[in-house]
């Protein structure tokens, strides 16, 4: 039983002088490819410091990376947009043709209709062609005028 104190004793005693050395320092034990062992001791504040140092990093880089994955949101949007303007441009351009177009055959119904008028001897009407959208009043006050009759 006294052998088994002792050793104890000498076991607690070898772990105190052991924290007390290490106090303040934590020590990397590496092995080479030779098979040596190899130990370094490193401060506490300057493990703490790479720590924050890798810490700091990380946070930043996950940062960097999502404002690089919002940039290319942003320009993927940015090219659709483009896009679809040049489309919808594309297609006023076509309906602005349309419109020239109609506008040419009805001057041409106009002349065929006064030529028509000449012909057959009737006078000129004052009112335009039925379906010519000339003239005439806006829908808003036809609404609002038969608002006012009910």
């Amino acid at each position: 039983m006294k052998l088994h104190s002792d050793l104890r004793g000498i076991l607690q005693g070898a772990l105190q002088r052991l924290s007390l050395s290490l106090k303040g320092f934590i020590v990397v034990v590496t092995f080479s490819e030779s098979g040596r062992m190899r130990r370094f001791t490193l401060s506490k504040r300057l493990l703490y410091s790479i720590c924050v140092l890798f810490l700091l990093l990380s946070l930043f880089s996950t940062f960097v990376f999502f404002k690089n994955l919002d940039f290319l949101y942003r320009n993927a949007r940015l090219a659709y947009l483009e896009e679809e303007n040049s489309s919808l441009t594309a297609r006023l351009q076509a309906q602005i043709q349309q419109i020239n177009q109609l506008k040419k055959e009805i001057a041409e119904l106009k002349d065929f209709e006064v030529q028509l008028r000449a012909i057959s001897g009737l006078t000129p009407s004052a009112q335009p062609v039925v379906g010519t959208g000339d003239g005439g009043e806006r829908p808003s006050s036809l609404v609002s005028k038969m608002k006012k009759q009910d």
